[in-house]
């Protein structure tokens, strides 16, 4: 899997964190973010997508493509 870049940045959108808990009652209890292996369960919607963003972007400077 490429990292997604917009603009030469390596960015994650809203799909890339997934909602724990999203249908009880209380709504969600936390994110984490989709493919980050051993992420961790974050309060915002907005941390997980950072970890996301920072899983893509350390993928694609180890390939050598930044």
């Amino acid at each position: 899997m490429s990292p997604k870049l917009v603009g030469g940045e390596v960015v994650a959108f809203t799909a890339d964190a997934i909602a724990l808990g999203r249908f009880g009652a209380a709504g969600a209890l936390g994110y984490v973010a989709k493919t980050a292996p051993n992420a961790a369960v974050r309060l915002s919607r907005e941390a997980a997508m950072e970890d996301e963003r920072a899983h893509y972007e350390k993928r694609w400077l180890d390939a050598g493509l930044g």
